[in-house]
């Protein structure tokens, strides 16, 4: 398991190398795409990431806990969330490799909330890394496995505890 610190640092030591975005990136090579933030955050972190790379396959597979998103209350640091398009949507374009997974979200998109209060969710879209203030079209959020939850507390609880540290 990694701390989440790590990851926390090893994402943000990425997005400040301010990779360019290039589907398939995980910003050893300068490039990097949405799950690939994750992914070489993992892995700078001594992790190994155990699929494909994909934030489809992230949402089933490496996260637990997936669950709509109602708002900023139900976050954590260290949460991924994930943009999805429900079937019928314009735009819903789920990987055929998905079709018999009973979730036919299409999570098209995946950030990792730095912080809560300020919100703060890094993510990367081109033609660089972003941070987000605002829940936007965010839809669901969950834990991904290979990162521990520091001293035994949850993410909710860490992000209460920094809301009443906060200025």
């Amino acid at each position: 398991m990694i701390p989440r610190s790590t990851f926390l640092k090893e994402a943000q030591a990425i997005a400040a190398s301010r990779p360019a975005y290039r589907k398939g990136g995980s910003g050893k090579d300068g490039t990097c795409d949405c799950i690939g933030l994750i992914i070489g955050a993992i892995r700078r972190a001594g992790g190994k990431w155990p699929g494909i790379h994909g934030s489809n396959w992230a949402a089933r597979y490496a996260v637990r806990d997936l669950a709509p998103l109602r708002s900023v209350s139900g976050l954590g640091i260290g949460d991924l969330v994930f943009k999805s398009r429900a079937p019928g949507v314009k735009g819903y374009d789920l990987p055929d490799r998905y079709r018999s997974h009973p979730d036919r979200n299409d999570y098209y998109h995946v950030g990792i909330v730095l912080s809560v209060s300020p919100l703060r969710i890094l993510h990367m879209t081109a033609p660089r890394p972003k941070v987000d203030t605002r829940l936007g079209a965010w839809s669901h959020r969950g834990w991904c496995r290979l990162i521990e939850k520091e001293n035994g507390g949850s993410p909710k609880a860490a992000a209460a505890k920094e809301r009443k540290s906060s200025p």
